[in-house]
């Protein structure tokens, strides 16, 4: 048997309820809509990143200057 927390055991039903309480929240955030500037961020990113790198620093090879950390 595991200990986590004190007085919560891997076999006590007080640590499947801990369980539950933290986990059911977690995926439920994750059903919402989704976050319209997140989305615009990754097209964004899926625009930019095939030139400018992933990282933003730019590729010589097709003369795509270094645009991380510029602004919009």
């Amino acid at each position: 048997m595991t200990r986590f927390l004190p007085g919560f055991s891997s076999g006590s039903p007080s640590a499947l309820v801990l369980a539950v309480l933290v986990s059911v929240p977690l995926l439920l955030a994750g059903c919402g809509d989704s976050d319209p500037v997140l989305d615009r961020g990754a097209a964004l990113f899926d625009t930019c990143a095939p030139c400018h790198g992933k990282d933003g620093a730019g590729r010589l090879d097709l003369a795509a200057p270094a645009i991380a950390g510029a602004s919009e």
